[in-house]
């Protein structure tokens, strides 16, 4: 009995360790989870169903190692220590006692009648050479235990186990030494349209007047989504709007009055307004351009007449000098005649006195009149001069305030531009067509900010990229170019394969990998406050180079059938970046110690 159970147990050991190392080879040899290569479905099949969830988990240790390959073997060989044991134990079972005593020589019978019956014909032969070693193996049974030891002949099946240990080993050696095994970066990171998704934030604050889309809804670009109360900015558009309107108002009263203080009859004419200017302002400023050119023809007609006045005088002055001029021609001839008779007949010289008394008299009279006449010259040129200076005075007046007129007007324009588009901006619409996603409005009288993410729009048939966090140890060895092996958390890559890619583009400056997420749209999203801007405000720990990665197809195999991969899914990219020898991987450490050690204080 006790020979049977023995016999049963290796038996056992021996099937379940040969099992599984069975298992281990296919995995290998099939496309396995050895040296970093995805599982492949169609050639596993029904064997993989139980033993990849232990695969699995290997391997997301794996990736936790940082996608390691010889790691993830040694991983895998850990998983498959309990299977060595089963077959190393089954083969002590067998071949540790001795074959001719006991349980032992049931089992030393049993494998010579299964595996180790010897090669030869006659029958005769064997059976008693095999009553001689049973009686050999009772004899040392009763032997004390040193000496059984001794005496009992060392098993070929212990012997070539040790041989086959050996031989493994230096195998092993043989390809760690001259076996080369991929480098990979792994990143995790998330898949997203080319572009990234449209967020679509308000310009100014305002409360929620109407929805117009919810989560899920599939939009046009222009369509409406959300309006906001428009009360403020279109009081303001409708203010600039007037104002601009009087400014022009303005400008072309101005302008015909110009044009009239230029002209010589001074006459009132119409002004020509804009369209769309109403009759309230049209009467205003023709009543002003009335009362202008009235106050010009008043002042005009003032000086005129004292113009006219100041010629009148000028012209009679005129006269009244060339009458004396006359007259003292007249009296110096009669004061020459007189001293004339005076000095001939003698008796004459009172009448000489007097003529030349008078003579002079009407000399100074003269002198008098010809100042005056001065004066009254200048009086009439200053008359003159006004209504000149008048007229340009009037000019330049109106020159000046068409130029301010014209001046506000043109910053009338921009801030009526500037109002109009606040005022459209109170009206949120579709950037692009696509469906909307995480919607934050709930309820129409909502306030929202300024710059606040009200909706997300994912394009529709865009083409799609992965955007992936580079680790800070990484960086220096991820170059553009370089392939990835992608996995898809949504869909395990043991049973539903890996996708290819090449990395597009990499970031110059490092970012923190818990505001990372804040980077990854076109949020182009906006920054929350306080969040690192640089890689100076995190650790080296923290650091992350966001980095573009293309992927070689849209879709993925599931149970035959196409999935379109989707924006936002988690994905795992592994970057190749170049071969190692599989010994450096065991000797790294064994000199980073060596290089560290001898150097403590």
């Amino acid at each position: 009995m006790k020979a049977r159970a023995v016999r049963w147990i290796g038996c056992l050991s021996l099937f379940a360790g040969t099992l599984g190392i069975t298992h281990q080879l296919f995995l290998y040899f099939a496309g396995g989870a050895w040296g970093g290569r995805p599982a492949d479905p169609s050639v596993m099949g029904w064997w993989m169903d139980v033993p990849s969830t232990v695969v699995a988990s290997a391997r997301n240790t794996g990736d936790v190692l940082n996608g390691e390959p010889l790691v993830l073997a040694f991983v895998e060989l850990l998983v498959s220590v309990p299977v060595a044991l089963a077959l190393f134990s089954g083969i002590l079972f067998l071949a540790s006692r001795n074959p001719f005593s006991g349980a032992g020589g049931a089992i030393a019978g049993f494998l010579s009648k299964v595996g180790f019956r010897p090669a030869v014909k006659d029958r005769a032969i064997v059976a008693p050479a095999a009553a001689r070693q049973r009686m050999e193996a009772a004899h040392r049974e009763f032997l004390p235990a040193a000496l059984e030891l001794v005496e009992t002949p060392p098993s070929p099946i212990v012997v070539a186990l040790l041989w086959f240990i050996c031989l493994g080993f230096s195998s092993v050696l043989a390809w760690s030494y001259f076996g080369h095994l991929d480098i990979y970066a792994t990143a995790s990171g998330k898949i997203q349209p080319r572009g990234g998704s449209k967020i679509v934030q308000p310009l100014l604050p305002g409360k929620v007047i109407a929805m117009h889309v919810e989560n899920g809804s599939h939009v046009k670009a222009g369509d409406l989504l959300i309006e906001l109360d428009p009360t403020e900015t279109t009081a303001d558009r409708t203010a600039q709007a007037l104002e601009l309107q009087a400014t022009r108002a303005e400008i072309a009263r101005r302008e015909v009055a110009v044009a009239i203080a230029r002209s010589d009859s001074l006459l009132l004419r119409p002004i020509p307004f804009d369209e769309g200017v109403g009759d309230v302002l049209r009467k205003r400023e023709e009543h002003v351009l009335a009362a202008e050119v009235a106050h010009l023809v008043s002042t005009r007609d003032s000086l005129e007449a004292q113009l006219r006045e100041a010629v009148a005088r000028y012209d009679h002055t005129t006269m009244t000098v060339a009458a004396r001029n006359s007259l003292l021609a007249v009296l110096k001839e009669r004061v020459d005649v007189r001293n004339e008779i005076d000095s001939q007949s003698g008796g004459y010289r009172a009448r000489v006195l007097d003529a030349l008394q008078e003579y002079e008299r009407e000399k100074t009279n003269l002198a008098s009149d010809q100042g005056e006449l001065i004066e009254v010259e200048a009086a009439k040129n200053s008359a003159k001069a006004k209504i000149g200076e008048t007229i340009a005075q009037f000019v330049a007046e109106q020159t000046a305030k068409l130029a301010d007129a014209q001046r506000k007007r043109d910053g009338l324009v921009q801030d009526l531009i500037k109002a109009t588009v606040k005022e459209t901006q109170t009206r949120l619409t579709a950037p692009i067509d696509g469906m909307v996603q995480q919607l934050s409005v709930t309820t129409v009288g909502q306030v929202v900010s300024s710059g606040q993410s009200l909706m997300t729009i994912v394009p529709d048939d865009a083409p799609i990229e992965i955007e992936a966090m580079i680790l800070n140890r990484d960086i220096g060895f991820v170059k553009v170019g370089q392939p990835v092996t992608i996995k898809i958390d949504a869909f395990p890559f043991t049973r539903y394969g890996t996708l290819d890619g090449t990395v597009t583009t990499i970031s110059h400056d490092g970012v923190d990998q818990k505001t990372a997420a804040n980077l990854s749209d076109a949020a182009s999203l906006t920054r929350p406050q306080g969040a690192p801007t640089s890689a100076n405000a995190a650790t080296a720990e923290t650091l992350a180079f966001p980095a573009r990665i293309t992927i070689s197809q849209e879709t993925i195999d599931v149970d035959g059938e196409k999935v379109r991969l989707r924006p936002g899914m988690s994905v795992s990219a592994e970057v190749k970046t170049g071969q190692r020898r599989a010994i450096d991987y065991v000797l790294s450490p064994l000199r980073e110690i060596q290089s560290a050690s001898l150097q403590e204080r």
